[in-house]
């Protein structure tokens, strides 16, 4: 690894700098900006490179708890990461993101995600895209496919509605869901305080006595984009579905991966784009196979990860499952396979089969029996999050 610069702690002597930075390198309003170094950015989480007391680089590293595999696992997310103008093409990025790594390592995090701005950059240092939206582009009469009248949908002041929005988020991600974020009440209140500058709309489905999906929504001129559509069932997916068919505006939906509306809209080579949104890499691999709840038991194998970019991480383990809980320890036995840290992040959250990975080149000289054993160890998963920051 070439030469990093040294990052520090930042302080609250800091913020000023840090905010200024991030308006020279972010296009966010300054309502947007003066809320989040108000109410969001805590100095514990804020690592910086200064030269000569001048502030050249910072970045931000959130916690974050995420269900991995029918577990809390806590994830460091990484926001902020920007570079003044006269300090760019001098590898301060990377310096923040070994910094960063190293901080959730000493804190326990074993997992790491990310929005990029290019997913090139990130992917250079390990990190993967294993979050993808699906985003509809449509007519809201292209909803007639799936939309039902069910319900009762009426648009809410969302602050008297904090516990039922909860109950349905978590509801939906429990059921249908990997990877999401779990959500705390102060959660909530900033995620309502941030879509507030933008004018959100919300809308909630009450069926009878219960409340059973809600819609957040953003006007854009005659298009309605919908950010962010829950449920508890599918009767109430179609009915907030019938709603917006009633909209006499052009949509844009967001939703999890593999949702239903896909397979059934008639111009689905026309409206639907797969949106690759966050990248996720393991930061720590003993940490991160311990945490994890597994569906079968296993044997046994010793196997090579290669982390260039974590040194922790690069070395041979011996890895088994007793009564669905991880023994790994570091070995110094022959290898049976070798897997890079793209493939075991994409493994782990469950992005990529075992299979898929060793035919792409992420896993090589496993067995037939290794690729068989691990599959069925790491099955398959919807990750879905809805977090920018």
């Amino acid at each position: 690894m070439s030469q990093l610069t040294e990052c520090s702690v930042l302080t609250a002597a800091d913020i000023p700098a840090v905010k200024e930075l991030w308006s020279i390198c972010f296009n966010d309003t300054p309502k947007f900006v003066d809320w989040y170094f108000r109410e969001y950015y805590r100095v514990e989480d804020a690592l910086g490179i200064k030269k000569n007391e001048q502030l050249l680089a910072a970045a931000q590293v959130v916690p974050y708890e995420l269900e991995i595999r029918n577990k809390k696992m806590m994830a460091g997310y990484v926001v902020g990461v920007m570079t003044a103008p006269e300090g760019r093409h001098s590898g301060y990025a990377k310096s923040l993101l070994a910094a960063g790594l190293a901080k959730m390592r000493e804190e326990k995090t074993a997992l790491s995600i990310l929005m990029p701005f290019e997913g090139q950059f990130y992917y250079r240092y390990g990190w993967s895209f294993c979050y993808f939206q699906q985003w509809y582009q449509i007519e809201s009469q292209d909803l007639a496919c799936l939309a039902a009248e069910y319900g009762e949908v009426q648009k809410v002041e969302p602050q008297a509605y904090l516990p039922v929005l909860d109950n349905i988020y978590h509801t939906m991600m429990t059921k249908r869901y990997h990877g999401y974020a779990y959500r705390k009440i102060k959660d909530w209140e900033n995620l309502l305080a941030d879509y507030a500058l933008e004018g959100a709309q919300w809308f909630i489905l009450k069926e009878q006595d219960n409340y059973e999906g809600y819609l957040l929504c953003l006007e854009q001129g005659n298009r309605l984009v919908v950010q962010e559509v829950a449920y508890v069932n599918r009767k109430a997916y179609q009915g907030l579905l019938w709603h917006l068919q009633q909209q006499e505006k052009a949509l844009e939906i967001h939703t999890g991966p593999n949702d239903e509306l896909a397979y059934a809209l008639a111009k689905t080579k026309e409206g639907i784009l797969q949106y690759p949104f966050l990248m996720a890499r393991i930061v720590d691999v003993e940490q991160c196979l311990q945490n994890i709840v597994y569906p079968v038991d296993y044997s046994g194998c010793v196997f090579t990860v290669k982390d260039e970019f974590a040194a922790w991480n690069n070395r041979t383990y011996h890895f088994a499952v007793q009564e669905g809980r991880a023994l790994i320890t570091p070995s110094v036995e022959e290898a049976q396979l070798t897997i890079d840290i793209h493939g075991l992040t994409m493994l782990v959250m469950g992005t990529r089969t075992a299979k898929q990975l060793a035919y792409e080149g992420h896993l090589e000289n496993a067995s037939e029996e290794i690729l068989t054993a691990w599959t069925a160890l790491w099955p398959l998963q919807d990750n879905y999050i809805n977090a920018y920051y």
